[in-house]
């Protein structure tokens, strides 16, 4: 398996697309909306976007950026691996890719913000991000609906 640059082509797009639409408990209609743009444009945030890749197959994807308002920290944008992928390492490496790159910038903190859900999906997530040393540092109540809240992860990555 390899780590790339994310460079986009119709079947990349169509290979990113189905490994997110695995995971309707994670990303939401309006989500999807999102990353299909985001795989397609440039935004105003200088996304950072890497694949793994082996056989010239797509198994996972991971995008990154700094706020619009702070030059001080990192965010996870996106984040997913192919469900019958998962549990090999991919994440785990795509994850340290970022945070390589990350590491050796001028702010090396990175944040990721996931949802409250308690299915295996969400609660697995969770348990990947702690596993990876990312602290739980806030929560917002409702804040997707009533039964859902966002959750906050971050690592200081300089340590």
């Amino acid at each position: 398996m390899k780590i790339i640059e994310y460079k986009p082509t119709p079947q990349k797009k169509r290979a990113i697309r189905k490994i997110f639409k695995q995971s309707p408990e994670m990303f939401s209609k309006e989500d999807l909306e999102v990353i299909e743009k985001r795989l397609s444009e440039k935004s105003e945030l200088d996304y950072k976007k890497y694949v793994a890749m082996d056989n010239n197959k797509i198994l996972g994807f991971i995008s990154y950026a700094q706020p619009w308002d702070t030059k001080t920290i990192w965010f996870l944008s996106w984040f997913a691996v192919d469900k019958y992928h998962q549990g090999k390492g991919i994440g785990t490496s795509l994850l340290k890719y970022i945070e390589n790159q990350i590491r050796r910038s001028s702010s090396p903190r990175l944040y990721i913000e996931t949802v409250s859900h308690d299915d295996k999906l969400t609660k697995n997530t969770r348990k990947f991000y702690k596993n990876q040393g990312y602290k739980r540092v806030g929560l917002i109540p409702h804040y997707y609906n009533n039964n859902v809240a966002k959750l906050i992860y971050y690592k200081d990555l300089s340590q």
